[in-house]
Formats: structure tokens, C-alpha cells, sequence
């Protein structure tokens, strides 16, 4: 009887409905997770009584079910700023706050220092264990940037501009190791580094070609890091061997190598220049009767140097030098014992004024005993005579090792073999008097070396085989006191130990490294002396556990901060201890 219809609501809900013509409404729309039913339970109970204009109705009562949608965007409930200590990787699992789902994929999408951090499901992580005192960060601050975004399925994300800050954990301790070259063409080898007092250091080694080994340095800068390698010679006429370096207090270093012309070896030399770089490599002997092989050299306060090798005219080998001052070069090479059937392994050390002292093994007949002798060098003077400082008679010595204190007193060290072992003895110089008489410092022991602080007091290390393996022992030396008892310095007795290394700082605290075979590979390891307090607990400090390492190598700054390299594979490693 009529098409005009009025509506009326009711019910314990008809408050959040409305009618828009013929079509019941909710007011606002529903959401499942805040219901507003009578009933809190997403059930919405409605009438609707209809009226035709003529008192007629009729009433209806509507149950409204609100289902659930994926319509909540979610939330990272992490703070974006957050803190982590280095040397792990761990950094947060991110949380997300979402009512309709609890299933979200992660992604890292941005941040400029995301290239340093995996994201695995939830858990944000560094790639590698970040290190506070040389931050890879954009800006160099130790706060590390990355951004995530997370997903809940239905198209619906949110992202977080995470600052992560990396924090020092204390103390000084080996930061990691690093590969130094990344010449893949040959094999690397005989590695050698020097560091300035502010810590600043300088790499050289050998490295094939494929054709021929050529002399490669790098720089490592403190805050900087390492820089590239570079060739420091470019003779190709054959191979480059023996590198050694040293450095000034300001940085400036020389480096000097043999080097074979097609013929014979000859000794050769460059020098680094902070500021300029490398020079031009310069030949510092000139006698061609002979090759010139296994160089040392030294550097005085100033920067002068004193270079010494082994040159053999064919019949003979005798003990070279020569002296470099700065801004003058290059002086005219000397030897400095008389030719002898047999003399090698010269090395050679300065006080801060330019005085010098070369030791090297001596047989001065054929058939007699291997004796160790040595050369005073008086800056201003020259060389003295060389003298005998190893009373073996007959008997073998080799391996001298000599260090010296800026006043320029010294000690030098050796093993000797009496026919049934070998021994470690030394013999002090000190200014003023000369040289002391030889003495026995342990029995059983080989292949020593020595480093002395500023003050005169001196660390050795050598290995030490007890019958059925090589150890490392150390003994320290005390002016006023002499040698201490020796000891045990390292644990580990899986197989022998090869090639120890020691250095020193100002302050008389020392860092050893050796070569130590685990079982399986050699293995570099260290050992970290502190005045007062002793040597600590020997560790490794490479990690590779494919290829073996070797030649390791020490040197310390005035703040015992410390770079050690080494050969591994066919590569050069460095690992710094700060």
C-alpha cells in the first residue's frame, strides 16, 4: 500500500548505526581490535522497525559480526639509537608490534654504512666485529647508520633509521688481522716492519712477479689504517731479496735489499719521506767482485743511518758498511774486517748519537770454530778494529743477535754448539769499557734475539727443545742486576715452535711472536711482556686455518702499541696490538 518508508533504530547498539535510505550503516567503521559493542565482542546487536506512513510497521533485529582484517600497519618497537661493544657482531633482534599478524619478512633497505651489517630474519648483525679504534664508518665516529623495513605481508611496512654506536671495551689487546698486498701474480714472502714512536709503521717483502721478486712496501697510518702496496725498486734485470726497514722518530724511513743485476747480487736502498714518498731505489756498493747479499741496517735520533752486509769476491766473504746522512746520502762503502775464509750474518744497531756496533759470525781459518766478533763505530771517528767477543775456541757459534740503549751500551746474544748441545750465551758492551766476557744464559737453547728499552735493560727469546719439542723461553736482563732466570713463555704442546721475534718499548714492555705448529698448519702466536708485572698468557693471533704462516715479525711504538706481520699462503698479513 506504499512505497514511502520511514526507520527507526534500536537496540543496545543502535547508537554506532545509521540508516542512509534503505541501507543500515555503521557510523564509523568497526574495528576488531577496539570493539565498541555492548559486548566488547565484535558482535553488534541492532533493530530496525520500519514504518509506512499509516501506523503500520514491522521490526527486524540485525546481529552485526565484525571479522578481522590485515589492516594494522606495524611497528618497530626498538629504540633507533643503540649502543654495542667492539669486537662483536650482535646488534639488536628487531621487535615488532602488529595486532594482525605476527609474521613479517626484514630487509635492510639503506643507511650509509649498511655494507657493514647482515640482517638474518629478525637479528641485525655486523659482517665483522667492528673495532673502536679504527672505525670504518662514513664519518669515522664509531656510529654506524643503517635503515630496515619490515613487511607484514598485506602490503603494509614500516621502516627505522637505526644509529648503531660502537663502544671500547678496554685495555690493549690484537685487533684482527689484515691482508697487506693483493698482488695475486706470485708468491709473497720475507716480510720486515719498523714503527715510528706515534706508531706509524712501514712493510716490506718480496714478492714474485711470476718472473722475478721485486721489493713492495706499504704504510700504515695510525687512525688511517694501511694503505696501498707499492714497488719501491724497479730493477728487472733479476730477483730482489732480504728487505729490511727502519724508521726515524718522525716517519721517515730506509729501506735496503739485495738485489742481482743478471751477474751478482749488490745492496741496494731507498728512502721514505713523509710528506713525499719513496725515492729513487740507489745502489750503496759498487764491488763487482762478488755478490753482496743479507743486508741489516739501523738508524741512529737523527734519521742517520749505518747499513752492513756480507760481500764475496769469489775466494772469500767479508763483513761491508756503509753510512747514510741525512741530507747528504749515500757515503762510500768500507769493509770492516780484513777478507777471511768465512764471515756472515752481520747485524748492526745505533745509539742516539750515531754510534754503531756490528756483530757477525767470523771462521778466520778453514777448519776452525765458527767465533763471534764485532766492529765499534765512533760517530765522527769511524770503525775501530774488530774483535773477538766469543770465547769458543774451536767450537761453532751463529746467529748473533746485537741491541743496543741510546747511550749506546749494548748486548749481544748467540747460540753455541759444544758438541753434545746447544747453548745461549752474551756479552754486554758498555761505553767506556768495551766488551765484558761471554757468558752462558740457558743450555738446550737456538736461534736467539734480543731487544733492549731506552734505558739498557733487555728481553731475549729463543726456542729451546726439551727432548721431545721446541718451546719458547725468555730472559730478562737488568742493569745493575744482569740476566734473570729463564722461562717458559709459552703452553702449547702440540708440535715445535720456529722464528721467535721480540721487541720493546721506552718504558721496558715487550711483545714476543713465533712460529707454532697446532697440529694441523703453523700458526702465528704472541706473548706480551709488562715491566713490573711479567709475561702474560701466550695466544694466537691469525686465524686461518687453511694455510700456514711464517716469518712472523715485531716492532713496537714509544706507547707499546704494537705491528706484527707475516707471510701466509702467498700473501703478507698484519695484525696490530693497541
Amino acid at each position: 500500500d506504499s512505497s514511502a518508508f520511514t526507520y527507526a533504530l534500536s537496540g543496545v547498539d543502535s547508537a554506532l548505526f545509521n540508516m542512509a535510505g534503505t541501507t543500515l550503516a555503521f557510523i564509523t567503521a568497526p574495528d576488531f581490535e577496539v570493539p565498541q559493542d555492548n559486548g566488547t565482542d565484535n558482535v553488534y546487536n541492532v533493530s530496525v522497525t520500519a514504518n509506512d506512513g499509516d501506523n503500520d510497521s514491522a521490526a527486524a533485529a540485525f546481529t552485526v559480526t565484525v571479522k578481522n582484517t590485515n589492516d594494522v600497519i606495524p611497528r618497530i618497537t626498538n629504540a633507533a639509537t643503540l649502543s654495542v661493544p667492539e669486537q662483536t657482531t650482535a646488534v639488536t633482534t628487531i621487535t615488532v608490534a602488529d595486532a594482525d599478524s605476527t609474521v613479517f619478512t626484514y630487509r635492510i633497505s639503506g643507511g650509509e654504512d649498511s655494507a657493514f651489517f647482515n640482517l638474518t630474519g629478525a637479528d641485525l648483525a655486523f659482517a665483522n666485529s667492528p673495532d673502536f679504534l679504527n672505525p670504518l664508518d662514513a664519518n669515522s665516529d664509531n656510529v654506524y647508520r643503517v635503515d630496515v623495513i619490515v613487511n607484514d605481508g598485506a602490503n603494509d611496512s614500516v621502516a627505522m633509521a637505526f644509529a648503531v654506536t660502537v663502544t671500547g671495551i678496554g685495555g690493549p689487546r690484537w685487533r684482527g688481522e689484515k691482508l697487506i698486498e693483493t698482488d695475486d701474480a706470485g708468491a709473497a714472502s720475507a716480510p720486515q716492519v719498523a714503527l715510528d714512536t706515534n706508531g706509524n709503521a712501514i712493510a716490506v717483502w718480496a714478492q714474485n712477479d711470476g718472473t722475478r721478486n721485486n721489493i713492495w712496501a706499504n704504510r700504515y697510518v695510525v687512525g688511517s689504517g694501511w694503505g696501498n702496496a707499492e714497488l719501491i725498486e724497479t730493477d728487472d734485470k733479476g730477483n730482489a731479496s732480504d728487505p729490511q726497514i727502519t724508521l726515524d722518530a718522525n716517519g721517515n724511513a730506509l729501506a735496503v735489499w739485495a738485489q742481482s743485476d743478471g751477474t751478482r747480487a749488490n745492496i741496494w736502498a731507498n728512502r721514505y719521506v713523509v710528506g713525499n714518498g719513496w725515492g729513487k731505489a740507489e745502489l750503496v756498493e759498487t764491488d763487482n767482485t762478488g755478490s753482496a747479499t743479507g743486508p741489516q741496517i739501523a738508524l741512529d735520533a737523527n734519521g742517520n743511518a749505518m747499513a752492513v752486509w756480507v760481500q764475496n769476491d769469489a775466494t772469500r766473504s767479508s763483513i761491508w758498511a756503509n753510512r747514510y746522512v741525512v741530507g747528504n746520502g749515500w757515503g762510500t762503502a768500507e769493509f770492516i774486517i780484513a777478507r777471511s775464509a768465512a764471515s756472515g750474518f752481520p747485524q748492526i744497531a745505533m745509539d742516539a748519537k750515531g754510534n754503531a756496533l756490528a756483530v757477525w759470525m767470523w771462521a778466520q781459518d778453514e777448519g776452525t770454530g765458527i767465533s763471534i766478533w764485532a766492529n765499534h763505530y765512533v760517530a765522527g771517528t769511524g770503525w775501530g778494529a774488530a774483535e773477538l767477543i766469543d770465547t769458543g775456541g774451536t767450537l761453532s757459534s751463529g746467529w748473533p743477535q746485537i741491541a743496543m740503549d741510546a747511550k749506546g751500551n749494548a748486548l749481544a746474544m748467540w747460540f753455541q754448539d759444544d758438541g753434545t748441545g746447544f747453548n745461549i750465551l752474551a756479552n754486554r758492551y758498555e761505553v767506556g769499557s768495551g766488551w765484558g766476557s761471554a757468558e752462558l744464559i740457558d743450555t738446550g737453547g737456538r736461534w736467539p734475539q734480543i731487544a733492549m728499552d731506552a734505558n739498557g735493560n733487555a728481553l731475549a727469546v729463543w726456542t729451546q727443545n726439551d727432548g721431545t719439542r721446541s718451546n719458547i723461553w725468555a730472559n730478562r736482563y737488568l742493569v745493575g742486576s744482569g740476566w734473570d732466570t729463564s722461562e717458559l713463555i709459552e703452553t702449547g704442546n702440540e708440535g715445535d715452535v720456529w722464528m721467535p721475534q721480540i721487541a720493546v718499548d721506552a718504558n721496558g714492555n715487550a711483545q714476543a711472536v713465533w712460529v707454532q705448529f697446532g697440529g694441523t698448519r703453523r700458526s702465528i702466536w704472541a706473548n706480551r711482556y709488562v715491566a713490573g708485572s711479567g709475561w702474560g698468557t701466550a695466544g694466537i693471533i691469525e686465524t686461518d686455518n687453511v694455510e700456514d704462516a711464517w716469518s712472523p715479525q715485531i716492532a713496537l711504538d714509544a706507547e707499546g702499541n704494537a705491528l706484527a706481520v707475516w707471510s701466509q699462503g702467498s700473501n703478507i698479513w698484519a695484525n696490530r696490538f693497541e
